[in-house]
């Protein structure tokens, strides 16, 4: 099966992360459909992104913020997934926190490359939205 060229779509008018996000799911799981999965991993992308640059955070808390966004349970291992690809890509990066009362855990930082895709995401996303607003009205 042949798939169009939607990464350069999408990196006009979502995210810079859109097409790796877009070939992952495709790559790996092309046998099932994915059309809500797609926007769904753009936009914790961002939201995680978001997160991260208002106060570094650890994977648990990080699932409980966007499970509240979202208004819905996010599994935990899609977003320590998302985490790994973000960390790869150099938009975050992670530290082992060794707190006396309690487990070791893996605290997020953003990182400067993190903060310019966050600006560029954002950008990106309100064109989506008036796009989106100028459709449904």
């Amino acid at each position: 099966m042949k798939y169009p060229d939607w990464g350069r779509y999408f990196d006009e008018f979502i995210c810079p992360l859109s097409f790796f996000l877009l070939e992952g799911l495709m790559k790996h799981n092309h046998e099932r459909k994915h059309s809500g999965r797609f926007p769904f991993a753009v936009l914790a992308a961002f939201a995680l992104l978001k997160s991260i640059s208002k106060e570094p955070s650890h994977g648990y808390r990080l699932v409980e913020e966007l499970s509240r966004a979202f208004e819905r349970e996010i599994p935990r291992p899609m977003v320590y997934k998302l985490l790994r690809a973000l960390e790869e890509r150099g938009l975050v990066e992670s530290k082992w926190d060794f707190p006396q009362d309690g487990p070791a855990r893996k605290v997020y930082y953003i990182t400067d490359k993190g903060l310019e895709v966050l600006e560029r995401m954002g950008e990106q996303l309100k064109k989506l939205k008036d796009i989106i607003e100028r459709l449904i009205s």
